[in-house]
Protein backbone atom coordinates (compact mmCIF):
# COMPACT_ATOMS: atom_id res chain seq x y z
CA UNK A 1 0.00 0.00 0.00
CA UNK A 2 3.15 2.28 0.69
CA UNK A 3 4.18 1.61 -2.71
CA UNK A 4 1.02 2.29 -4.14
CA UNK A 5 0.83 5.58 -2.39
CA UNK A 6 3.66 7.07 -3.55
CA UNK A 7 3.35 6.16 -6.79
CA UNK A 8 0.87 8.47 -7.38
CA UNK A 9 3.52 10.94 -7.17
CA UNK A 10 5.09 9.23 -10.94
CA UNK A 11 2.17 11.10 -12.67
CA UNK A 12 3.57 12.77 -15.95
CA UNK A 13 3.90 16.10 -15.35
CA UNK A 14 2.84 18.37 -18.19
CA UNK A 15 4.78 20.59 -19.58
CA UNK A 16 2.99 23.02 -21.94
CA UNK A 17 5.18 24.09 -25.16
CA UNK A 18 3.70 27.83 -25.88
CA UNK A 19 5.14 26.64 -29.05
CA UNK A 20 1.97 24.51 -29.35
CA UNK A 21 -0.02 27.37 -28.09
CA UNK A 22 -1.88 30.56 -30.49
CA UNK A 23 -3.06 32.95 -29.20
CA UNK A 24 -5.84 35.12 -31.16
CA UNK A 25 -4.49 37.73 -32.79
CA UNK A 26 -6.79 40.38 -30.58
CA UNK A 27 -5.63 38.81 -27.29
CA UNK A 28 -4.53 41.89 -25.38
CA UNK A 29 -7.86 43.61 -26.13
CA UNK A 30 -9.55 40.57 -24.12
CA UNK A 31 -7.22 40.81 -21.29
CA UNK A 32 -7.52 45.13 -21.27
CA UNK A 33 -11.30 44.78 -21.27
CA UNK A 34 -10.69 41.51 -18.25
CA UNK A 35 -8.80 44.54 -16.78
CA UNK A 36 -11.25 46.71 -16.94
CA UNK A 37 -14.58 45.27 -16.56
CA UNK A 38 -12.82 43.59 -13.26
CA UNK A 39 -12.06 47.05 -12.05
CA UNK A 40 -15.52 48.72 -13.00
CA UNK A 41 -17.01 45.67 -11.02
CA UNK A 42 -15.53 45.56 -7.67
CA UNK A 43 -14.12 49.23 -7.48
CA UNK A 44 -16.44 51.60 -9.21
CA UNK A 45 -17.51 52.92 -6.11
CA UNK A 46 -13.92 54.16 -5.98
CA UNK A 47 -13.57 55.40 -9.37
CA UNK A 48 -13.55 59.16 -10.40
CA UNK A 49 -15.46 61.30 -12.59
CA UNK A 50 -12.99 60.84 -15.19
CA UNK A 51 -11.53 57.25 -15.17
CA UNK A 52 -15.67 56.22 -14.95
CA UNK A 53 -16.13 57.85 -18.08
CA UNK A 54 -13.23 56.14 -19.23
CA UNK A 55 -14.60 52.89 -19.20
CA UNK A 56 -18.08 53.89 -19.95
CA UNK A 57 -16.45 55.44 -23.15
CA UNK A 58 -14.40 52.97 -23.75
CA UNK A 59 -16.67 50.08 -24.47
CA UNK A 60 -18.91 52.40 -26.96
CA UNK A 61 -15.92 51.90 -28.82
CA UNK A 62 -15.42 50.29 -32.26
CA UNK A 63 -13.21 46.86 -31.91
CA UNK A 64 -10.30 48.65 -34.23
CA UNK A 65 -10.24 51.75 -32.03
CA UNK A 66 -10.12 49.38 -28.89
CA UNK A 67 -7.72 47.65 -30.30
CA UNK A 68 -5.47 50.60 -31.59
CA UNK A 69 -5.46 52.47 -28.07
CA UNK A 70 -4.29 49.13 -26.58
CA UNK A 71 -1.92 48.44 -28.54
CA UNK A 72 -0.23 52.67 -28.23
CA UNK A 73 -0.95 52.81 -24.50
CA UNK A 74 1.48 49.80 -24.46
CA UNK A 75 4.16 51.14 -25.53
CA UNK A 76 6.77 53.19 -24.37
CA UNK A 77 6.11 57.32 -24.88
CA UNK A 78 2.73 58.79 -25.39
CA UNK A 79 3.61 60.65 -29.33
CA UNK A 80 3.47 58.23 -32.31
CA UNK A 81 4.06 58.87 -36.18
CA UNK A 82 0.52 57.88 -37.85
CA UNK A 83 2.60 57.00 -40.90
CA UNK A 84 4.30 53.89 -38.63
CA UNK A 85 1.64 52.61 -37.10
CA UNK A 86 0.93 49.06 -38.67
CA UNK A 87 -1.00 46.26 -37.39
CA UNK A 88 -2.49 43.36 -39.26
CA UNK A 89 -5.52 42.78 -37.04
CA UNK A 90 -6.85 46.70 -37.84
CA UNK A 91 -7.76 46.76 -40.97
CA UNK A 92 -8.21 50.57 -41.11
CA UNK A 93 -5.84 52.26 -39.20
CA UNK A 94 -6.90 55.93 -40.36
CA UNK A 95 -10.75 55.47 -39.16
CA UNK A 96 -9.53 53.99 -36.01
CA UNK A 97 -7.12 57.22 -35.38
CA UNK A 98 -10.39 58.77 -36.38
CA UNK A 99 -12.66 57.93 -34.46
CA UNK A 100 -10.18 58.33 -31.52
CA UNK A 101 -9.22 61.87 -31.51
CA UNK A 102 -13.03 62.69 -31.83
CA UNK A 103 -13.54 61.03 -28.00
CA UNK A 104 -10.99 61.62 -25.02
CA UNK A 105 -8.23 59.04 -26.11
CA UNK A 106 -6.02 60.63 -28.75
CA UNK A 107 -4.83 63.98 -29.97
CA UNK A 108 -3.61 64.41 -33.62
CA UNK A 109 -1.20 67.23 -34.15
CA UNK A 110 -0.04 68.27 -37.66
CA UNK A 111 3.65 68.63 -37.97
CA UNK A 112 3.09 72.86 -37.57
CA UNK A 113 2.14 71.96 -34.22
CA UNK A 114 4.88 69.80 -32.86
CA UNK A 115 7.33 72.61 -31.86
CA UNK A 116 4.96 74.23 -30.23
CA UNK A 117 3.27 71.72 -28.46
CA UNK A 118 5.56 69.57 -27.29
CA UNK A 119 9.20 69.60 -25.98
CA UNK A 120 11.91 69.40 -28.43
CA UNK A 121 13.31 66.12 -27.40
CA UNK A 122 10.03 64.61 -27.21
CA UNK A 123 8.89 64.86 -30.77
CA UNK A 124 12.47 64.93 -32.39
CA UNK A 125 12.62 61.27 -30.82
CA UNK A 126 10.16 60.32 -33.24
CA UNK A 127 12.26 60.52 -36.41
CA UNK A 128 15.54 58.77 -37.08
CA UNK A 129 18.92 59.83 -37.76
CA UNK A 130 18.88 58.78 -41.45
CA UNK A 131 15.69 61.22 -41.90
CA UNK A 132 17.04 64.47 -39.99
CA UNK A 133 20.21 64.10 -42.57
CA UNK A 134 17.88 63.89 -45.60
CA UNK A 135 16.12 67.30 -43.83
CA UNK A 136 19.47 69.01 -43.80
CA UNK A 137 21.33 67.71 -46.98
CA UNK A 138 23.85 66.85 -44.30
CA UNK A 139 27.77 66.36 -46.14
CA UNK A 140 29.21 65.09 -43.08
CA UNK A 141 27.79 62.60 -40.54
CA UNK A 142 26.67 64.12 -37.22
CA UNK A 143 25.75 62.83 -33.95
CA UNK A 144 22.41 62.45 -33.03
CA UNK A 145 22.27 65.88 -30.66
CA UNK A 146 24.39 67.94 -33.29
CA UNK A 147 22.00 67.21 -35.70
CA UNK A 148 18.95 67.87 -33.64
CA UNK A 149 20.62 70.98 -32.96
CA UNK A 150 20.93 72.27 -36.29
CA UNK A 151 17.45 70.83 -37.18
CA UNK A 152 16.20 73.43 -34.31
CA UNK A 153 18.11 76.23 -35.59
CA UNK A 154 16.28 75.43 -39.23
CA UNK A 155 13.25 75.73 -38.21
CA UNK A 156 13.64 78.51 -35.63
CA UNK A 157 15.53 80.77 -38.90
CA UNK A 158 12.62 78.80 -41.38
CA UNK A 159 9.68 77.36 -39.07
CA UNK A 160 8.16 76.16 -42.26
CA UNK A 161 10.36 74.06 -43.25
CA UNK A 162 8.63 71.84 -41.03
CA UNK A 163 5.82 70.80 -43.42
CA UNK A 164 8.56 70.44 -46.05
CA UNK A 165 10.20 67.86 -44.04
CA UNK A 166 7.13 66.08 -41.92
CA UNK A 167 4.39 64.56 -44.21
CA UNK A 168 2.63 62.94 -41.10
CA UNK A 169 0.64 63.78 -38.04
CA UNK A 170 1.68 62.83 -34.96
CA UNK A 171 -0.55 60.77 -32.32
CA UNK A 172 -0.57 61.56 -29.01
CA UNK A 173 -2.08 58.84 -26.66
CA UNK A 174 -4.02 60.30 -23.92
CA UNK A 175 -5.61 58.41 -20.83
CA UNK A 176 -2.18 57.59 -18.59
CA UNK A 177 -3.25 58.72 -15.44
CA UNK A 178 -7.15 56.67 -15.52
CA UNK A 179 -4.69 53.35 -16.79
CA UNK A 180 -2.57 54.05 -13.59
CA UNK A 181 -5.47 53.62 -11.73
CA UNK A 182 -6.83 50.74 -12.77
CA UNK A 183 -3.50 49.16 -13.17
CA UNK A 184 -2.94 49.67 -9.55
CA UNK A 185 -6.75 48.89 -8.71
CA UNK A 186 -6.24 45.68 -10.08
CA UNK A 187 -2.72 44.19 -9.37
CA UNK A 188 -2.37 46.25 -6.19
CA UNK A 189 0.88 47.71 -7.40
CA UNK A 190 2.47 49.16 -10.37
CA UNK A 191 4.66 46.68 -10.76
CA UNK A 192 2.87 43.81 -12.76
CA UNK A 193 1.52 44.00 -16.10
CA UNK A 194 -0.86 43.29 -18.92
CA UNK A 195 2.17 40.79 -19.95
CA UNK A 196 0.77 38.89 -16.65
CA UNK A 197 -2.15 37.88 -18.85
CA UNK A 198 0.12 36.58 -21.93
CA UNK A 199 2.33 34.61 -19.25
CA UNK A 200 -1.09 32.97 -17.99
CA UNK A 201 -2.58 32.47 -21.52
CA UNK A 202 1.00 30.70 -22.80
CA UNK A 203 0.90 28.40 -20.17
CA UNK A 204 3.89 29.78 -18.45
CA UNK A 205 2.44 30.56 -15.60
CA UNK A 206 -1.04 28.73 -13.86
CA UNK A 207 -2.61 30.59 -10.84
CA UNK A 208 -4.73 28.97 -8.24
CA UNK A 209 -8.37 29.80 -8.39
CA UNK A 210 -9.98 31.57 -5.84
CA UNK A 211 -13.02 34.11 -5.83
CA UNK A 212 -12.54 37.80 -6.48
CA UNK A 213 -15.50 39.65 -4.88
CA UNK A 214 -15.64 43.23 -3.05
CA UNK A 215 -15.09 42.46 0.23
CA UNK A 216 -11.65 41.00 -0.52
CA UNK A 217 -10.64 43.79 -1.97
CA UNK A 218 -6.95 45.87 -1.42
CA UNK A 219 -8.36 48.89 -1.56
CA UNK A 220 -11.33 50.00 0.59
CA UNK A 221 -11.08 54.16 -0.15
CA UNK A 222 -10.70 56.38 -2.67
CA UNK A 223 -8.47 58.24 -0.20
CA UNK A 224 -6.12 54.95 0.08
CA UNK A 225 -6.30 54.92 -3.59
CA UNK A 226 -4.51 58.53 -3.96
CA UNK A 227 -2.15 57.62 -1.06
CA UNK A 228 -0.71 54.32 -3.34
CA UNK A 229 -0.54 56.99 -6.28
CA UNK A 230 0.91 59.17 -4.19
CA UNK A 231 3.60 56.63 -2.96
CA UNK A 232 4.27 54.90 -6.98
CA UNK A 233 4.71 58.29 -8.02
CA UNK A 234 6.85 59.48 -5.61
CA UNK A 235 8.88 56.50 -5.95
CA UNK A 236 9.38 56.65 -9.67
CA UNK A 237 10.56 60.11 -9.35
CA UNK A 238 13.07 59.77 -6.24
CA UNK A 239 14.74 57.06 -8.51
CA UNK A 240 18.02 55.40 -7.43
CA UNK A 241 18.84 56.69 -3.57
CA UNK A 242 22.53 56.31 -4.30
CA UNK A 243 22.60 59.69 -6.32
CA UNK A 244 21.52 61.72 -3.41
CA UNK A 245 23.42 63.23 -0.27
CA UNK A 246 21.51 62.93 3.65
CA UNK A 247 19.84 66.52 3.29
CA UNK A 248 18.06 65.09 0.12
CA UNK A 249 17.57 61.60 1.47
CA UNK A 250 15.75 62.96 4.58
CA UNK A 251 13.53 65.29 2.86
CA UNK A 252 12.44 62.33 1.02
CA UNK A 253 11.74 60.12 3.74
CA UNK A 254 9.55 62.97 4.59
CA UNK A 255 8.10 63.50 1.01
CA UNK A 256 5.94 60.10 0.77
CA UNK A 257 2.35 60.16 2.34
CA UNK A 258 1.40 59.42 5.25
CA UNK A 259 -0.24 55.68 5.90
CA UNK A 260 -2.92 56.13 8.28
CA UNK A 261 -5.05 53.14 9.12
CA UNK A 262 -3.74 51.58 6.09
CA UNK A 263 -1.07 48.64 6.72
CA UNK A 264 -0.28 47.82 3.31
CA UNK A 265 0.64 51.48 2.38
CA UNK A 266 3.08 51.28 5.57
CA UNK A 267 5.31 48.51 4.51
CA UNK A 268 5.79 49.40 1.35
CA UNK A 269 7.02 52.87 2.80
CA UNK A 270 8.44 50.95 5.58
CA UNK A 271 10.57 48.78 2.85
CA UNK A 272 11.56 51.99 0.61
CA UNK A 273 12.86 53.59 4.02
CA UNK A 274 15.05 50.47 4.84
CA UNK A 275 16.97 51.57 1.55
CA UNK A 276 17.31 55.65 2.46
CA UNK A 277 18.16 54.70 5.88
CA UNK A 278 20.77 52.30 4.63
CA UNK A 279 22.25 54.92 2.46
CA UNK A 280 22.37 57.61 5.10
CA UNK A 281 24.51 54.90 7.31
CA UNK A 282 27.14 54.83 3.93
CA UNK A 283 26.97 58.34 3.63
CA UNK A 284 28.08 58.62 7.71
CA UNK A 285 24.51 60.30 8.38
CA UNK A 286 24.41 57.92 11.48
CA UNK A 287 21.30 60.29 13.38
CA UNK A 288 19.45 60.58 10.45
CA UNK A 289 19.46 56.56 9.87
CA UNK A 290 18.57 55.83 13.40
CA UNK A 291 15.55 58.47 13.57
CA UNK A 292 14.68 56.60 10.54
CA UNK A 293 14.93 53.19 11.53
CA UNK A 294 13.30 53.68 14.81
CA UNK A 295 9.90 54.21 12.99
CA UNK A 296 10.49 51.32 10.55
CA UNK A 297 8.18 47.77 11.63
CA UNK A 298 10.41 45.40 9.23
CA UNK A 299 13.51 43.53 9.53
CA UNK A 300 16.38 44.13 9.99
CA UNK A 301 15.79 47.96 10.76
CA UNK A 302 16.13 46.84 14.35
CA UNK A 303 19.34 45.04 13.56
CA UNK A 304 20.97 48.34 11.64
CA UNK A 305 19.86 50.18 15.00
CA UNK A 306 21.95 48.11 17.36
CA UNK A 307 24.88 47.67 15.12
CA UNK A 308 24.98 51.50 14.66
CA UNK A 309 24.23 52.13 18.18
CA UNK A 310 27.37 49.62 18.98
CA UNK A 311 29.51 51.77 16.52
CA UNK A 312 29.04 54.61 18.17
CA UNK A 313 29.62 53.30 21.67
CA UNK A 314 26.02 54.41 23.00
CA UNK A 315 26.16 51.42 25.20
CA UNK A 316 23.29 51.13 27.34
CA UNK A 317 20.92 52.51 24.36
CA UNK A 318 22.37 49.46 22.63
CA UNK A 319 21.55 46.94 25.49
CA UNK A 320 18.32 48.59 26.01
CA UNK A 321 17.12 47.80 22.38
CA UNK A 322 18.75 44.35 22.18
CA UNK A 323 16.77 43.58 25.75
CA UNK A 324 13.47 45.05 23.79
CA UNK A 325 14.78 42.78 20.95
CA UNK A 326 15.40 39.77 22.57
CA UNK A 327 11.96 39.94 24.51
CA UNK A 328 9.89 40.25 20.81
CA UNK A 329 11.98 39.51 17.74
CA UNK A 330 10.57 40.19 14.60
CA UNK A 331 11.90 37.43 12.94
CA UNK A 332 14.00 34.08 14.04
CA UNK A 333 16.79 35.87 11.98
CA UNK A 334 16.66 38.72 14.12
CA UNK A 335 16.90 36.05 17.09
CA UNK A 336 19.68 34.68 15.06
CA UNK A 337 21.61 38.05 14.65
CA UNK A 338 20.95 39.28 18.54
CA UNK A 339 22.35 36.07 19.73
CA UNK A 340 25.44 36.10 17.63
CA UNK A 341 26.57 39.46 18.15
CA UNK A 342 25.19 40.19 21.49
CA UNK A 343 28.59 38.52 23.09
CA UNK A 344 30.94 40.20 20.93
CA UNK A 345 29.53 43.81 20.76
CA UNK A 346 29.65 44.01 24.38
CA UNK A 347 33.04 43.16 25.55
CA UNK A 348 34.05 43.90 28.12
CA UNK A 349 31.12 44.80 30.86
CA UNK A 350 32.84 47.90 32.13
CA UNK A 351 31.87 49.79 29.79
CA UNK A 352 28.40 50.16 31.16
CA UNK A 353 27.38 52.33 34.26
CA UNK A 354 26.29 49.17 36.11
CA UNK A 355 28.27 46.08 35.33
CA UNK A 356 26.75 43.85 37.45
CA UNK A 357 22.89 44.68 35.80
CA UNK A 358 24.81 44.38 32.67
CA UNK A 359 26.29 41.08 32.60
CA UNK A 360 22.55 39.54 33.58
CA UNK A 361 21.06 40.76 31.01
CA UNK A 362 24.07 40.16 28.65
CA UNK A 363 23.81 36.21 29.71
CA UNK A 364 19.89 36.70 29.35
CA UNK A 365 20.45 37.57 25.71
CA UNK A 366 23.46 34.53 24.42
CA UNK A 367 21.81 31.57 23.82
CA UNK A 368 24.74 29.10 23.34
CA UNK A 369 24.53 27.15 19.85
CA UNK A 370 24.00 23.84 19.39
CA UNK A 371 27.07 21.69 18.37
CA UNK A 372 26.76 21.01 14.42
CA UNK A 373 28.60 17.37 12.85
CA UNK A 374 31.60 18.82 10.65
CA UNK A 375 32.87 16.78 8.26
CA UNK A 376 36.18 17.65 5.71
CA UNK A 377 36.73 16.05 2.07
CA UNK A 378 39.72 17.05 0.14
CA UNK A 379 39.20 17.51 -3.80
CA UNK A 380 40.69 18.79 -6.78
CA UNK A 381 39.98 22.36 -7.87
CA UNK A 382 39.32 21.72 -11.64
CA UNK A 383 37.00 18.76 -10.30
CA UNK A 384 35.64 21.97 -8.21
CA UNK A 385 35.21 24.00 -11.30
CA UNK A 386 33.98 21.95 -13.59
CA UNK A 387 30.82 20.08 -11.42
CA UNK A 388 30.47 22.95 -9.12
CA UNK A 389 31.24 22.08 -5.14
CA UNK A 390 28.16 20.89 -4.49
CA UNK A 391 27.74 18.17 -7.19
CA UNK A 392 31.41 17.44 -6.96
CA UNK A 393 30.57 16.77 -2.86
CA UNK A 394 27.82 15.02 -4.20
CA UNK A 395 29.66 12.55 -6.41
CA UNK A 396 32.44 12.07 -4.17
CA UNK A 397 29.72 10.55 -1.32
CA UNK A 398 28.13 8.60 -4.25
CA UNK A 399 31.99 7.22 -5.25
CA UNK A 400 32.63 6.46 -1.36
CA UNK A 401 29.41 5.13 0.32
CA UNK A 402 26.64 2.65 -0.76
CA UNK A 403 23.90 5.61 -0.41
CA UNK A 404 21.43 7.67 -3.11
CA UNK A 405 22.63 11.71 -2.69
CA UNK A 406 20.43 14.15 -4.55
CA UNK A 407 21.24 17.85 -4.95
CA UNK A 408 18.09 19.39 -3.35
CA UNK A 409 18.69 22.74 -1.39
CA UNK A 410 15.46 24.85 -1.04
CA UNK A 411 13.74 22.31 -3.28
CA UNK A 412 12.30 19.57 -1.05
CA UNK A 413 11.50 20.61 2.12
CA UNK A 414 9.11 24.06 1.23
CA UNK A 415 7.71 22.14 -1.86
CA UNK A 416 6.27 19.35 0.53
CA UNK A 417 5.27 22.20 2.96
CA UNK A 418 3.20 23.51 0.03
CA UNK A 419 1.47 20.70 -1.24
CA UNK A 420 0.55 20.13 2.60
CA UNK A 421 -0.28 23.18 3.30
CA UNK A 422 -1.81 23.84 -0.13
CA UNK A 423 -5.53 24.74 0.99
CA UNK A 424 -4.54 26.61 3.94
CA UNK A 425 -2.45 29.25 1.94
CA UNK A 426 -5.15 29.57 -0.46
CA UNK A 427 -8.03 29.90 1.75
CA UNK A 428 -10.10 32.34 0.76
CA UNK A 429 -9.59 35.01 3.72
CA UNK A 430 -11.04 38.56 3.30
CA UNK A 431 -8.24 41.13 1.49
CA UNK A 432 -5.97 37.96 0.35
CA UNK A 433 -6.39 37.77 -2.83
CA UNK A 434 -7.90 40.67 -5.67
CA UNK A 435 -6.51 39.90 -8.72
CA UNK A 436 -5.94 36.41 -10.18
CA UNK A 437 -2.31 36.81 -11.08
CA UNK A 438 -1.28 36.04 -7.35
CA UNK A 439 1.21 33.02 -6.50
CA UNK A 440 0.89 34.05 -3.21
CA UNK A 441 -2.19 35.35 -0.82
CA UNK A 442 -1.18 39.14 -0.40
CA UNK A 443 -0.73 38.64 3.48
CA UNK A 444 1.70 35.86 3.77
CA UNK A 445 4.75 37.79 5.37
CA UNK A 446 1.98 39.95 7.65
CA UNK A 447 2.59 38.89 11.25
CA UNK A 448 -1.16 37.66 11.42
CA UNK A 449 -1.01 35.52 8.59
CA UNK A 450 -1.40 32.26 10.91
CA UNK A 451 -3.96 34.23 13.46
CA UNK A 452 -6.28 34.81 10.79
CA UNK A 453 -6.18 31.24 9.44
CA UNK A 454 -6.27 29.61 13.12
CA UNK A 455 -8.66 26.96 12.78
CA UNK A 456 -7.55 25.64 9.28
CA UNK A 457 -3.97 25.19 10.62
CA UNK A 458 -5.48 24.03 13.77
CA UNK A 459 -7.10 21.35 11.64
CA UNK A 460 -3.90 20.23 9.26
CA UNK A 461 -1.71 20.10 12.50
CA UNK A 462 -4.02 17.62 14.28
CA UNK A 463 -4.07 15.87 11.31
CA UNK A 464 -0.49 15.48 10.44
CA UNK A 465 -0.09 14.03 14.15
CA UNK A 466 -2.60 11.68 14.43
CA UNK A 467 -2.41 10.44 10.73
CA UNK A 468 -0.16 7.04 9.52
CA UNK A 469 2.71 7.62 7.00
CA UNK A 470 0.08 5.84 4.26
CA UNK A 471 -2.48 8.77 5.01
CA UNK A 472 -0.04 11.61 5.34
CA UNK A 473 1.68 10.45 1.72
CA UNK A 474 -2.02 10.23 0.02
CA UNK A 475 -2.68 13.61 1.35
CA UNK A 476 0.74 15.15 -0.29
CA UNK A 477 -0.57 12.88 -3.72
CA UNK A 478 -3.89 14.38 -3.95
CA UNK A 479 -2.28 17.70 -3.25
CA UNK A 480 0.37 16.69 -5.87
CA UNK A 481 -2.37 16.09 -8.50
CA UNK A 482 -5.03 18.36 -8.33
CA UNK A 483 -2.42 21.70 -8.07
CA UNK A 484 0.05 20.11 -10.53
CA UNK A 485 2.09 23.33 -11.86
CA UNK A 486 0.13 26.43 -10.71
CA UNK A 487 2.04 28.66 -8.67
CA UNK A 488 2.73 28.44 -5.13
CA UNK A 489 5.63 30.45 -3.63
CA UNK A 490 6.93 27.34 -1.86
CA UNK A 491 6.23 24.61 -4.13
CA UNK A 492 9.41 23.91 -6.81
CA UNK A 493 7.42 22.18 -9.82
CA UNK A 494 10.74 22.15 -12.21
CA UNK A 495 11.67 19.57 -9.33
CA UNK A 496 8.67 17.52 -9.46
CA UNK A 497 9.11 16.09 -12.52
CA UNK A 498 8.68 12.30 -12.99
CA UNK A 499 12.14 11.42 -12.56
CA UNK A 500 12.06 12.92 -9.16
CA UNK A 501 9.43 11.85 -8.16
CA UNK A 502 10.22 8.30 -8.43
CA UNK A 503 13.93 9.08 -6.69
CA UNK A 504 14.16 11.80 -4.82
CA UNK A 505 10.98 12.91 -3.42
CA UNK A 506 9.56 9.20 -2.90
CA UNK A 507 12.82 8.24 -1.11
CA UNK A 508 12.13 11.50 1.27
CA UNK A 509 8.88 10.41 2.39
CA UNK A 510 9.99 7.13 2.98
CA UNK A 511 12.92 7.90 5.24
CA UNK A 512 12.32 11.00 6.72
CA UNK A 513 9.94 10.00 9.94
CA UNK A 514 6.91 11.85 10.08
CA UNK A 515 7.59 13.82 13.70
CA UNK A 516 10.47 15.51 11.29
CA UNK A 517 7.97 17.08 8.58
CA UNK A 518 6.23 18.13 11.84
CA UNK A 519 9.49 19.98 12.70
CA UNK A 520 10.52 21.05 9.80
CA UNK A 521 7.08 22.82 8.84
CA UNK A 522 6.71 24.38 12.20
CA UNK A 523 9.98 26.11 11.94
CA UNK A 524 8.96 27.30 8.28
CA UNK A 525 6.03 28.81 9.52
CA UNK A 526 7.85 30.99 12.23
CA UNK A 527 9.17 33.10 9.76
CA UNK A 528 7.33 32.19 6.37
CA UNK A 529 9.36 34.73 4.17
CA UNK A 530 13.11 33.85 5.03
CA UNK A 531 12.83 29.85 6.05
CA UNK A 532 11.84 29.38 2.16
CA UNK A 533 15.58 29.28 1.70
CA UNK A 534 18.78 28.57 3.79
CA UNK A 535 17.96 24.56 3.77
CA UNK A 536 20.75 21.94 2.78
CA UNK A 537 22.19 21.29 -0.68
CA UNK A 538 22.26 17.52 -0.38
CA UNK A 539 19.95 15.03 1.08
CA UNK A 540 21.77 10.92 1.31
CA UNK A 541 19.98 7.78 1.84
CA UNK A 542 21.81 4.95 3.02
CA UNK A 543 19.12 1.86 3.03
CA UNK A 544 20.82 -0.54 6.14
CA UNK A 545 17.71 -3.15 5.10
CA UNK A 546 14.35 -3.49 3.77
CA UNK A 547 12.02 -1.66 6.44
CA UNK A 548 14.55 0.74 7.77
CA UNK A 549 15.57 4.19 5.08
CA UNK A 550 18.39 6.23 7.27
CA UNK A 551 18.79 9.78 5.73
CA UNK A 552 20.97 13.02 6.42
CA UNK A 553 20.55 16.43 5.27
CA UNK A 554 24.84 17.91 4.31
CA UNK A 555 25.17 21.37 3.15
CA UNK A 556 28.12 21.97 1.18
CA UNK A 557 30.64 24.68 1.66
CA UNK A 558 33.85 25.28 -0.31
CA UNK A 559 36.92 26.92 0.35
CA UNK A 560 36.28 30.45 1.56
CA UNK A 561 32.38 30.19 2.10
CA UNK A 562 30.90 30.26 5.26
CA UNK A 563 27.54 29.50 7.18
CA UNK A 564 24.89 32.46 6.03
CA UNK A 565 22.37 33.26 9.02
CA UNK A 566 19.22 31.61 7.43
CA UNK A 567 21.56 28.29 6.92
CA UNK A 568 22.83 28.42 10.46
CA UNK A 569 19.00 28.87 11.51
CA UNK A 570 17.96 25.66 9.92
CA UNK A 571 21.06 23.99 11.25
CA UNK A 572 20.22 25.28 15.06
CA UNK A 573 16.60 23.56 13.96
CA UNK A 574 17.89 20.21 12.99
CA UNK A 575 19.93 20.17 16.10
CA UNK A 576 17.26 20.20 18.39
CA UNK A 577 14.68 18.42 16.59
CA UNK A 578 16.84 15.55 16.55
CA UNK A 579 17.04 15.44 12.55
CA UNK A 580 19.89 14.16 10.92
CA UNK A 581 22.03 16.94 9.13
CA UNK A 582 25.85 17.96 8.71
CA UNK A 583 28.21 20.76 7.41
CA UNK A 584 30.68 18.98 4.82
CA UNK A 585 33.79 21.28 4.07
CA UNK A 586 35.44 20.68 0.78
CA UNK A 587 38.92 21.49 0.56
CA UNK A 588 41.80 21.61 -1.93
CA UNK A 589 43.08 18.26 -2.58
CA UNK A 590 45.33 16.62 -4.93
CA UNK A 591 44.93 16.65 -8.62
Amino acid sequence: MMVSSISQFSTSTTTISTSSVELKPTYYLDNFLHLIHHVNSLYRDLLSEDECSFIDEFLQLSIAAQCLYVRLSGRRGDLFRIDKIHYEEIADIPSAVAELATSRYFGVFQPEQLSADFDDGEWLALFTKNEMEQWLSCGRRFRRDELEQLVLQQLNRTPQLITQWIKSPVVCVYGEQELQSFRLLFFGNLQQSLTDFVLRDLGIYRYQAYALEQPSRWCQSRVMLEHHLEYFNTLEIMGDVSQYQADALLAWSQAFPVAVDDELLKRKLDRTRLLIARQLERLADYDGALSLYAAIALHPARERSLRLLVKLKQWEAALALAVKMNAAPMSEEELQFLHSFVPRAFKPVDIFTDPNTAVSLIKELTSKPIDISTQTIYLASEQRSRLGVEIAALSYLQEQYPCQAYYCENALIPSVFGLYFWDVIFAPITGAFYHPFQIRPADLYDDDFIAKRQTLFARRWQQLEQQSLVEFVDDLAASFTLHQGKANPFVHWEFLTAEFSDGLLVSALQAIPRVHWLAMFRFILKDLRHHRSGLPDLIVFNSTNKNEHLYELIEVKGPGDTLQKNQQAWLQCFARAGIPASVLYVRDGPK
